[in-house]
This record gives structure tokens, C-alpha cells and sequence, in this order.
């Protein structure tokens, strides 16, 4: 304090506390906190401007993807112009090979449930393409199979019409992502790693899919209304048994509010004033 009141009344740039640190640490850790916090900034401008795309998308006629498309879909090299967008798949779902993806919704602990569409199956289903669908949210005591209330349908093709995505409101940051394991005896995945499913559904067009997976939507249960409070169609009805589909208002979230960017932002703005400080 001593320091900082002398800075003052000598008229020089006050230090908070009188630490000897290096121009270039300083400079490096006053750069990447204001990286961040103008990464967070961004990010709040433009999620109005996010949230009117998947709109317009969203809003766009479903496109019925083809056999044609299974080797080279329309959002192969295109994928920017195709995010968001409705399709509608016809295929047998892989549940030997699904993948459970943590996430939480309304603070309780559950996961994505997503599994490798079967759209054309060859030679005794040793050849086979298709795409991953995220087909869903379950609640975590649905992942063991001894306490489901039913058996998944792995007999009988299925039609989906679904959200073109990356599931990007599963991916963790650069730092402290959870890890992911695939051998013999393990499938664990606590972060979204599209090479890692896509490698163990075994599946021949591996190029298609991992350019992006399809998120089952339920386009009936609300309207294209991102105020509705009902992102996953859940009710009474048989109908809307797990795993849960997301609904159009639920489609429409962003990752983050804009109050957490908010934070964030502010939040690392001020950590590289006072490390510039230092």
C-alpha cells in the first residue's frame, strides 16, 4: 500500500503490490487474459445473432437425406451453410455402440444418448453407413440397463428428423477437459470427441460423419419460440419416454446466456487490469 500511495504522489503509474516480475511475464499474462476476455465479449455479440440463424434454419423445409448422401452428404465441405438445418434419416440404430455424454440439466446429473444410425447395412451388416444421432437426454439412473423401464429398439429401422450440429453445447474448453477412453472393455466419454464415436460405430463412411452428427428434435411439442421454458419434450404420455428429445425452443439455446458471457468477460477484463498492475 506503501508503494501504490508513493506512485500516487510522485505522479508515476502505481503498482499494487511491489513485486519484481519480468516486463515479458507480465505482458504474457496480461495478453492472454484479455484474449479471453474479448473471446467472451464475442461471443456475447453475437449470440442474437446465432440465435437468428438456427431460426431461419430451423424454419427451412427438412432435407431427406439420400443413400446418395452417405459417402458425400451436402454439408461434407459445406458445413457452415448447413448447420442447423432439419433432416430427415431412415435407419437402425447401433445400441451396442452408443455413446453417454455427462450432461446436466436443471442441476441433475444425466447424459446425451447418442448412437450410430444404420442407414444401409450390406453383407450381414459388416458394411454399414450411416451417421450419429444424438437420439436424446436420460437421466443418469437410466444408463445402467437393469433400471430402464423398456429395451431400446435395435431391430427395427426408425425415422428421425433431426438438428445438423456439432453438439457444440457439449464441448468442454481448452483446459481440464474430462478424458475419454475406448478399448475392450471401456467406452467412457466425459467430453464430445466426434473421431473417437465415430471410430468405435465401425462404420464405413467415417468421412460423412464426422462432419457433424444429428440431433433428434421434437418439431411438435413447442413452437420455434426460444422463450418457451420447455427445451426437452417431456409429459405423462408414453410418447415422450427417454430418451428425451430436445424441442425447437430448446434447439434455439445458445451454450452460454448472455449473463454468463457477461461474467466471464468482466471477469477476465479485470484479472488482466490487475496483472497489469502487478
Amino acid at each position: 500500500m506503501e508503494v501504490y500511495l508513493k506512485d500516487l504522489e510522485n505522479k508515476r503509474k502505481p503498482r499494487i503490490f511491489d513485486m519484481k516480475i519480468s516486463p515479458l511475464a507480465k505482458a504474457a499474462v496480461t495478453g492472454l487474459f484479455a484474449f479471453y476476455s474479448a473471446k467472451w465479449g464475442y461471443r456475447y455479440l453475437n449470440n442474437n445473432a446465432e440465435m437468428k440463424l438456427k431460426k431461419e434454419r430451423l424454419s427451412m423445409p427438412v432435407y431427406e437425406v439420400t443413400e446418395a448422401d452417405l459417402e458425400s452428404p451436402p454439408w461434407l465441405n459445406d458445413y457452415e451453410n448447413w448447420k442447423y438445418r432439419l433432416v430427415k434419416i431412415h435407419g437402425r440404430f447401433v445400441h451396442r455402440n452408443t455413446t453417454y455424454v455427462p450432461r446436466n440439466v436443471n442441476a441433475y446429473q444425466g447424459y446425451d444418448y447418442i448412437v450410430p444410425c444404420a442407414v444401409t447395412e450390406e453383407d450381414r451388416m459388416a458394411v454399414q453407413k450411416g451417421f450419429l444421432v444424438n437420439k436424446g437426454w436420460i437421466p443418469h439412473d437410466m444408463k445402467a440397463i437393469e433400471n430402464r423401464n423398456c429395451v431400446e429398439n435395435s431391430y427395427v429401422p426408425e425415422t428421425v428428423v433431426g438438428m445438423l450440429s456439432k453438439s457444440e453445447d457439449l464441448e468442454r474448453s481448452i483446459f481440464f477437459k474430462g478424458g475419454n477412453v475406448q478399448d475392450e472393455q471401456r467406452f467412457t466419454f466425459n467430453n464430445l470427441n466426434f473421431r473417437e464415436i465415430v471410430k468405435m460405430s465401425t462404420f464405413a463412411n467415417k468421412k460423412a460423419m464426422e462432419v457433424a452428427l444429428i440431433e433428434a428434435i421434437d418439431t411438435e411439442f413447442t413452437k420455434l419460440d426460444e422463450k418457451d421454458p420447455h427445451f426437452y419434450a417431456r409429459a405423462m404420455g408414453p410418447e415422450y419416454d427417454w430418451p428425451y428429445k430436445k424441442t425447437l425452443a430448446g434447439a434455439l439455446q445458445p451454450k452460454y446466456t448472455d449473463r454468463e458471457l457477461a461474467v466471464r468477460s468482466i471477469g477476465y477484463g479485470i484479472v488482466a487490469v490487475l496483472a497489469l498492475l502487478l
